[in-house]
Parts: C-alpha cells; structure tokens; sequence
C-alpha cells in the first residue's frame, strides 16, 4: 500500500515547489503520476493484458495490425510508439502522461492555495484512468481543456478538443452538448432532466427483463443487450449515491451561481448515475461530466473557509473520505489476476 499512499501525497509533497514555479510543479506531479502508472507491472485487471496484447501485436505502421475494436487516435499512439522505439512500459507512461497533464494543468488553474482538489483528482481518476481505462482517460484529459475552454468562451477550441478526444474513446462526443448548459438552469427544466431519467430508468429495466422476447430481433438491440445483461450488470451501489448525495450538499451550498457551467455538468452527471442504477456501464458517459466536481472543489473549499470551522471540516472530510474509498477500492480490487496490491513494477 505504501507506493500507493506515496504517490497519492505527491499533490501535498510537491505543492512547496508550486510556490517557486507553477509550470514546474505541474510538469514533475504529472510526470510522477505518469511514471508510477507507466513502470507497473501486471496492474489493472484484465485490461492490462488486452492493451499489453495490443501493443505487441503492433507491426510498423500498419494501421490493420492495430486491434480494430479500438478507436482510431488510440491506434495511432500505439503505432508511432512502437515506431520511435518505445516499449510497452513507455507507451503506458506515454498514454499516463496524456491524461493527467492535462488535467492536472486545468484543476491546478482554479486550486489557489490549496493542493485537496489535486489529490482528490489523483485517488479519484488518476489511478483508475492510467491503470484501468487508458483510452478513456486520455478523452477525459481532453474533457478536462474542453471544459476551459468553453468557460472562456473559446467554442471553436472546445468543439476541436471533444471531437479530438473522440477519436481516443467515441464516448466523449457527449461532450458536445455542453454549450446547452453554460446558463443557470430553470428549475422547471432541471426537474423534467431529472424524471426524464427516472423514466429512462424504468423504460431500461422493463426493457432488459423482457429482452429475450425481443432482443434477436436486430443488431441494434443485440448489440445493447452485449453490454447490459437482463437486470443490470454491475450497478452502482448505496456508497456511490451517498458520495452523490454529500457532494450535492457541497456544491449547492458552496459555489456562487455566477459560474453555472461546472454545478449543472455535475447535475448532468447525476441524471447518468440515475441510468447506472440499473447498470453501471452509464457511468462511462457520466464520467464526462462527474470531472467537473475536480474543477469546482477549489471554489467549495476556498468558500468554506470563509464560514470559519466550516473549511476544516469540508477540507478534512474530503480527505479522510476519498482516502478511505480508494483503501477500500483498493483492498477489494487485489485478489485476482492484473490485482492492484501488491504495487509491483518494472524495476523490481
């Protein structure tokens, strides 16, 4: 566990550096969390494997010999990599890099003095992204400029990063639907969002325990039904609502409403944790717009110091909550084949 505590700490270890030299500070935090993914040996479930038989059946530059199921930017990385001569541990730095850097430039912009918002985005996405969902990760990282991109107002840029993050994982063209949400939301529309959702939920779930009636039919319906077995697959469970739950009450208490574009992509997000009820394959949608709570913990945090105990008490139970959830997380995820415990890599 104790790469892991070390590497989750470098936010907090590195943040006197920030003080000499911001860009410094973001280079050597990204390149560490790149490198810790990057040199790991055996780590991230099955997905490891596929990706490590990916980049070994890579031939030149022969876009065919790149696995097709992959999208195209995805295949691309992994071609000129092995060209340039880079073994699979670089290329998994490479993909690492991608991702956080990125990220980490974007949330570092809004975290003033503070490094919480770093290191809940570290437990939170880092690990899961460069060690489990590479090609989502680095479509994430996109999401992360996209989202500045538009709060500046800067559309040309954002659309030309959610359509480059697309072609990393086509999920991210839900991206694209942000501009619809820069505005304070009506309360009226924000409520039918949120049944419209409920209602999908049903729809879904008649839907998925009555498939064998139908789901032959055509391969519309037989390729969902791939990914959503009858009755859900892996849904989220009460600690993933009850973290929804706490979070609602942070931004809803503690960020200004001249700033809507950051609340109501969380908001969106919610409506996606609703669908993932019944399976949690939604969620991957929804991780597009869950980002946004990264970009506005330095706001919640800097609001809640202003309210005397009130920051010690946000500050500290963010850090002792997501420092227990990634334990757990990791506890729960090491007894098996690609385990995240021990951390073994490379070197050693």
């Amino acid at each position: 566990m104790t790469p892991y505590v070390l590497a989750f700490a470098l936010p907090v270890l590195l943040f006197p550096l920030r003080k000499l030299n911001r860009y410094a500070f973001i280079v050597a935090l990204s390149l560490g969390w790149s490198l810790f993914a990057g040199l790991r040996l055996g780590i991230g479930g099955h997905d490891y494997f596929a990706y490590e038989d990916f980049f070994k059946a890579l031939r030149g530059l022969s876009f065919e010999s790149a696995a097709g199921r992959f999208e195209p930017l995805f295949r691309w990385l992994g071609l000129l990599s092995k060209s340039f001569g880079m073994g699979f541990h670089g290329f998994l730095s490479l993909t690492a890099l991608l991702a956080v850097l990125p990220a980490v430039y974007v949330v570092d912009r809004r975290s003033g003095d503070s490094p919480v918002a770093l290191f809940v985005f570290g437990v939170e996405w880092m690990l899961y992204g460069s060690f489990v969902i590479l090609r989502q990760s680095i479509a994430m990282g996109l999401g992360f400029l996209a989202y500045d991109a538009l709060e500046e107002k800067r559309y040309k840029a954002f659309f030309l990063l959610g359509v480059l993050a697309s072609g990393f994982h086509y999920s991210a063209l839900v991206l694209l639907v942000l501009p619809l949400f820069q505005k304070e939301l009506d309360w009226r529309l924000r409520n039918c969002l949120f049944i419209g959702a409920f209602t999908a939920l049903v729809v879904l779930e008649v839907f998925l325990n009555n498939s064998a009636a139908f789901g032959n039919q055509n391969w519309l319906l037989r390729r969902l039904l791939l990914y959503l077995g009858p009755g859900g697959n892996n849904r989220l469970n009460l600690l993933n609502i009850a973290e929804i739950g706490a979070l609602s009450i942070l931004v809803y208490r503690y960020v200004v409403f001249e700033k809507p574009l950051f609340r109501n992509a969380y908001f969106i997000y919610i409506c996606f944790a609703v669908l993932a009820l019944q399976d949690a394959i939604f969620i991957r949608f929804g991780w597009y717009f869950e980002i946004a709570i990264a970009l506005l913990l330095p706001g919640i945090i800097r609001e809640a110091w202003k309210r005397r105990y009130e920051g010690v008490v946000v500050s500290l139970g963010l850090f002792l909550y997501y420092s227990a959830k990634t334990a757990r997380w990791l506890l729960t995820n090491s007894d098996y084949l690609g385990g995240f415990l021990p951390y073994r890599w490379i070197i050693g």
